[in-house]
């Protein structure tokens, strides 16, 4: 297959919906080069994973996502990247990129879980163009005043 064309972003924020349902968050994903937005819906469980990632903040005990980590690092492994790979019915989807010596691995995962990988493990984000074609949203100058 040929590969798909990817672009980086990064966290720009983490905003409580107010109109949504209880509990619905968004994740912004942000572009500075080309501008461009991606607006990721997460809910109450993932945001809290994601901020105390963000923030810096250690937990008395381990979570999920700090022991995957732990779990990738005594493997000799290594987070490359996060790639948000597919969008279809209000649904996100991607995966996290490792890399074992020579090997690479794709493995499935929920953007909010993949983006607090990212945040714990300062790995870069990257999405496929064909997700921004469908969910990206282009900051222009109008949008600004």
């Amino acid at each position: 297959p040929v590969p798909k064309t990817m672009i980086p972003f990064e966290i720009k924020a983490i905003v409580s919906d107010e109109e949504g349902a209880a509990g619905d968050h968004t994740v912004y994903l942000f572009n500075k080069e080309k501008n461009l937005l991606l607006p990721v819906k997460v809910n109450e469980d993932s945001v809290n994973a994601l901020m105390t990632a963000k923030e810096g903040r250690e937990e008395p005990r381990p979570d999920m996502h700090n022991t995957t980590s732990r779990l990738i690092s005594v493997l000799n492994g290594k987070i490359e990247k996060i790639i948000v790979s597919g969008y279809e019915n209000e649904i996100f989807y991607s995966y996290i990129r490792v890399s074992q010596g020579k090997t690479f691995f794709d493995i499935d995962s929920k953007p909010s879980d993949a983006f607090a990988m990212a945040l714990r493990t300062s790995a870069p984000i990257h999405v496929q163009t064909d997700v921004i074609k469908k969910a990206g949203i282009m900051i222009t100058p109008e949008m600004l005043t």
